[in-house]
């Protein structure tokens, strides 16, 4: 008669699962990636908010500095305060790695004042500053995102 052969692990403590580890390496590492990214994409367009609300009061504050000069110098009219917030912040967006190609601005003033122009002492100016941000995460296609901030000021001499 044969004896039964009891097959036990050669070496104890050790498990004959010497594959798992890759595999369940394979399942969640594109998951905690998906996860680290999205959060890094996240705090990207929060940035780029604040970048935003900060071009947008830069912007009106240079409109009402110059809405002082109205009586001397006429009218300031909507294309020339564009260009010339342009000039302010577009080294500040290149420094942010922002394309000053993806941002929009637009003035806009209310005439409240006592003087003869919109933007005399007084009236309101509004400066909107609009930018598209675009995600960053390899794997996923997510459609830009638009980010929009505005600042109103009152020219007050």
């Amino acid at each position: 008669m044969k004896s039964a052969q009891i097959l036990t692990n050669p070496s104890p403590g050790k498990s004959n699962r010497s594959g798992a580890t890759l595999v369940e390496s394979a399942i969640t590492l594109p998951l905690l990636l998906l996860i680290i990214f999205g959060v890094i994409d996240l705090g990207l367009a929060v940035y780029r908010a604040a970048l935003c609300h900060e071009m947008a009061r830069i912007g009106a504050r240079m409109v009402i500095v110059h809405g002082a000069d109205a009586r001397r110098n006429g009218v300031w009219s909507a294309s020339q305060a564009t260009v010339a917030i342009h000039d302010q912040i577009d080294p500040i967006l290149q420094a942010a790695a922002v394309d000053p190609a993806n941002v929009q601005v637009s003035v806009t003033w209310q005439k409240a004042g006592t003087g003869p122009y919109p933007n005399s002492p007084g009236s309101y100016v509004t400066v909107q500053v609009s930018l598209i941000s675009v995600s960053h995460i390899p794997f996923l296609r997510l459609s830009p995102l638009n980010i929009s901030s505005d600042s109103r000021m009152v020219i007050s001499n």
